[in-house]
């Protein structure tokens, strides 16, 4: 039997037969002489291919997910640019309809007063798209995307160095794999991101002004034609409206001239918006 003073590994003693050399090894790597014994490479192996293995999967997961997330991207982008044109198309089909019925009440010497109602739908139809689409445009520019919006976010918050702790700051971590030094390094951005969200601010109030202006060139616009359409008479508008859907080829020409005045006055791109 083995001597229990001696302890596992039979440190204080000679060799015990009755003890496993594998055992002694996991127990201190000493052999019977009190000698420490050579590391077995054959682990060290195994546990650096484990690690390139590990390494393999984390990269391929975060490959996948990646794609994942550019799939879901491309997705809502391509389901935006459909509605928007399903939504022009959905536009020009209605005002190409009521420029026909506009066409008929005149055409079929209809009374003013049922021709003035088309033409008023026709439009509002028109305004509002123009309202929509101008606020629509406005209200996107200077905003970021989801990732760019978090991470400002948890910087600001100083969320890697657990200042909100929780669920989050453990999630983000265990998923990006930082390291001290890199957490370090992020949370020194925290002095970048209070001087761009000032900057935000300046931009978001330089928005809330183009906005006002938008709604103030338009009213402006608006009431000009308002102006012109009560000089004539509702059959000499609904002519006018026919001619111009008739004559495309004037409109090209005015098109041009519009834009060509509108790049001497600024350098920045415009929309415009056509019925």
């Amino acid at each position: 039997r083995q001597d229990p003073s001696r302890g596992p590994g039979n440190v204080g003693g000679g060799y015990d037969p009755l003890v496993p050399s594998t055992f002694i090894m996991m127990q201190g790597g000493m052999d019977g002489d009190g000698k420490k014994m050579p590391e077995d490479k054959s682990l060290k192996r195994k546990a650096r291919k484990a690690e390139v293995a590990r390494a393999c999967r984390r990269r391929k997961k975060a490959y996948i997910q990646s794609l994942e997330e550019k799939a879901s991207r491309l997705q809502q982008q391509l389901s935006s640019m459909a509605r928007t044109q399903n939504g022009e198309a959905s536009h020009r089909r209605d005002q190409d309809h009521l420029i026909q019925l506009i066409r008929n009440a005149v055409n079929d010497g209809e009374q003013d007063r049922q021709i003035q109602q088309i033409i008023q739908k026709f439009v509002g139809n028109s305004r509002k798209r123009q309202r929509t689409s101008s606020s629509t445009y406005v209200n996107k520019l200077g905003s970021p995307g989801d990732q760019e919006k978090f991470c400002l976010w948890g910087l600001e918050q100083g969320m890697l160095k657990g200042a909100i702790g929780g669920i989050w700051t453990n999630s983000i971590k265990s998923q990006l794999g930082l390291t001290t030094q890199q957490t370090d390094a992020l949370t020194e951005k925290h002095k970048n991101v209070k001087k761009c969200q000032s900057s935000l601010i300046k931009v978001m109030d330089a928005i809330s002004n183009l906005r006002n202006l938008l709604d103030e060139h338009l009213t402006e616009r608006h009431q000009i034609i308002d102006q012109c359409m009560q000089i004539l008479s509702p059959r000499q508008v609904g002519s006018l409206i026919t001619w111009v859907k008739d004559n495309p080829q004037c409109m090209e020409a005015v098109n041009a001239d519009y834009e060509a005045l509108l790049s001497t006055k600024s350098s920045s791109p415009h929309l415009t918006n056509i019925n």
